[in-house]
């Protein structure tokens, strides 16, 4: 059983009063394998649309290493003191490691079709595979291989299959081979999510194989206050499938009142 609280519909989270609202810190975008800044542009249009233009920083993954804790260490420096989180699959990965790194700086979490898990032999020989892919036929045929295993439902949308493609042929082979190790060798994340004092949201799709219901059942139990809200119909690629809703969710879930506040009479 999920400990979290899961919710129904957007509409199910509290409406609170003005009074106890504050202005919500920079949110920082991480983008999944082989994905960009366009993986978001959908949301953030969708987040402008609510009032919060401009609103998310892309971080680049073309710079990633395959030391992770120099990359964060970099990406820190250069950031805000404090800042909430996005991160979508890999970049979800990438989240949980920053947790580990440096939790104070972080306020609010939101993991969007992510794995929490330790790498195991799977996630090695599939990014061997996918390798191995690349080097035989490019990596437009990776990002296909990719969309048809995890939303084969979106894999029949002209558009974005092609913005799926696109992004996987702007990504330098280093930082793909970087990004296939982070999966591969990753630890658990889990300890940290557990460790983490601050407000998580947690968004699947009901019909992604890869992070599914069991990985989101996980991450509640190891943090209980958790919320989680599933896609019916979704796969894995919720910010171009279901960006509307996803903004909903989201604007909501970083401009809600802090618990405190919210258990307040």
């Amino acid at each position: 059983m999920c400990a979290c609280r899961r919710i129904g519909s957007i509409g199910s989270m509290r409406r609170v009063g003005s009074a106890c609202v504050t202005e919500a810190p920079p949110c920082v975008l991480l983008p999944g394998t082989l994905c960009d800044a366009r993986v978001f542009a959908p949301l953030q249009t969708a987040w402008a649309a609510l009032g919060r233009p401009g609103h998310g920083q892309v971080l680049d993954l073309h710079t990633l290493e395959l030391t992770v804790s120099q990359w964060w260490t970099r990406q820190l420096a250069r950031l805000p003191a404090r800042f909430d989180v996005l991160g979508f699959s890999l970049g979800g990965v990438l989240a949980l490691q920053l947790l580990a790194i440096a939790p104070a700086r972080v306020r609010r979490l939101c993991l969007v079709a992510t794995n929490a898990a330790a790498g195991t032999p799977l996630h090695r020989e599939r990014t061997e595979a996918q390798q191995a892919l690349w080097q035989a036929e490019g990596p437009a045929a990776v990002a296909r291989a990719m969309l048809a295993q995890a939303s084969p439902a979106d894999s029949q949308s002209p558009e974005l299959a092609a913005t799926v493609v696109e992004m996987a042929c702007a990504t330098p082979w280093s930082a793909f081979v970087a990004q296939g190790e982070l999966n591969a060798s990753r630890p658990d994340g889990l300890p940290a999510l557990q460790a983490f004092s601050g407000e998580v949201l947690l968004i699947s799709g009901a019909n992604d194989p890869w992070c599914g219901a069991e990985k989101q059942q996980a991450m509640c139990a190891a943090h209980t206050a958790a919320q989680w809200q599933e896609f019916e119909g979704a796969g894995h690629y919720l910010p171009l499938a279901r960006a509307q809703a996803l903004a909903r969710a989201t604007h909501r879930f970083f401009h809600q009142p802090d618990t405190l506040c919210r258990s307040s009479p």
